[in-house]
């Protein structure tokens, strides 16, 4: 049997990316930057199934930053594209 894996949508890819270049934003800072979504609360639930999926955490009240496995996840992104499989097996790994 196969491990299912979460999905990585395009906005979650973004917020990867974007706190991987910045650490510590809140939705609101995220927002303006994000390209797949003008939706505030699209940003915060997208935030709420990385923190579900261990890949981001709240430093504090409404500000988020990466894990040390989010950060693994931000840093190998195309793998995600291509091998989605091989890139939860590295993360695990």
């Amino acid at each position: 049997m196969t491990a299912q894996h979460p999905s990585l949508l395009d906005t979650d890819q973004e917020i990867l990316e974007l706190l991987n270049e910045e650490s510590r934003q809140t939705p609101s800072m995220l927002l303006k930057s994000v390209a797949s979504t003008d939706s505030k609360q699209y940003v915060q639930n997208r935030l709420k199934h990385l923190r579900d999926n261990d890949l981001v955490q709240r430093a504090d009240r409404g500000i988020y930053e990466l894990t040390t496995l989010g950060e693994r996840a931000a840093g190998n992104l195309d793998m995600y594209r291509e091998d989605r499989g091989g890139f939860w097996r590295l993360l695990q790994g």
